[in-house]
C-alpha cells in the first residue's frame, strides 16, 4: 500500500497508506470483538464492487502517474542524446505503459507513433540498479562483439540510448520479439518448451565458446582443493 501512495502522493503518502493500515486493522479488531453472528445479514455485494471499482481507478490513476513520470525522464534523455545506426529514431518514441519488473528497475514499453512497442526504458531506482544496467549493457556489448557468437546476434537487444535523467541511470534498449512469459508459462507444455529454448541457447553459448583444458595438479588444487579447504575451515570454525 506504502508503494502504491507513494508513486503519486511522494513522501505524504507514507503518511496516507499508515492510517489507511491503521484503519483497516481497527476494523478488524472491532469485526472480531463483535463476532460473526451478523455478518450473514449484511449485503456485502454491493461494498465489494465499490471497492473493486475503487481499487481498479486507483491502479489506472497509479499506471497513468507512473508513465507521465516514465515520459518525463524519456523527454529529458533524448534531449542530451545523439543517437546514430539505430533501428527507431528515439526521438519519436513514446511512453506505452509500465511493464512488471522483479527488481529496483522500472520497466516501460515505448511505441513509435501509431505502432507496437519497439523499445524500452529501464530505469534505475537504486545504485545496485544502476550497477546492473552498467553491467547489463557490458555483458551484451561483449557477446555481441564476439564473433564465435553470430548464431545469437538475434537473441540479444539492441542499446539505443544510455545516459543519466532526473538524477538516475537510464537505458533504452531495442525489444526483442516475443511474448510476454507471465501468462504464456501457465502451460506445462509451454514451460517445457521454454525449458528446451533455454538449453539449446545455453549449448550455442558452450559449443561456442568451449576450448581445451588440461587437469593438472596446478588446475585441481586451485579449482577443488583450495575451495574444499575453504569450506571445511569455515565449518571447523562454525563448530568451534
Amino acid at each position: 500500500m506504502t508503494f502504491l501512495f507513494i508513486e503519486v502522493h511522494g513522501i505524504e503518502g507514507i503518511g496516507v497508506a499508515v492510517l489507511l493500515s491503521n484503519l483497516i486493522i481497527a476494523a478488524v479488531l472491532i469485526i472480531n470483538r463483535l463476532g460473526l453472528m451478523w455478518l450473514p445479514f449484511l449485503n456485502l455485494r454491493p461494498l465489494v464492487s465499490s471497492l473493486a471499482r475503487i481499487r481498479g481507478g486507483w491502479q489506472h490513476r497509479a499506471q497513468k502517474h507512473r508513465v507521465e513520470k516514465a515520459s518525463q525522464v524519456l523527454r529529458e534523455l533524448v534531449e542530451r542524446l545523439t543517437v546514430s545506426g539505430s533501428p527507431a529514431d528515439v526521438h519519436s518514441l513514446t511512453v506505452d505503459e509500465q511493464l512488471t519488473s522483479l527488481n529496483d528497475l522500472s520497466v516501460f514499453a515505448l511505441k513509435a507513433a501509431h505502432g507496437e512497442p519497439i523499445a524500452l526504458l529501464k530505469i534505475a531506482n537504486s545504485s545496485g540498479a544502476s550497477n546492473s544496467l552498467d553491467k547489463h549493457v557490458s555483458v551484451v556489448e561483449r557477446l555481441r562483439a564476439d564473433t564465435r557468437l553470430k548464431e545469437l546476434a538475434g537473441h540479444l537487444p539492441v542499446t539505443l540510448a544510455k545516459d543519466h535523467a532526473t538524477g538516475r541511470q537510464c537505458l533504452i534498449e531495442g525489444r526483442l520479439p516475443g511474448v510476454v512469459a507471465s501468462g504464456f508459462v501457465i502451460s506445462p507444455i509451454n514451460r517445457r518448451a521454454m525449458q528446451r529454448a533455454a538449453i539449446d541457447a545455453i549449448g550455442i553459448l558452450h559449443r561456442s565458446t568451449a576450448h581445451e583444458v588440461i587437469l593438472d595438479r596446478s588446475w585441481c588444487r586451485h579449482w577443488i582443493g583450495e575451495p574444499v579447504r575453504h569450506i571445511a575451515q569455515a565449518e571447523w570454525r562454525r563448530a568451534s
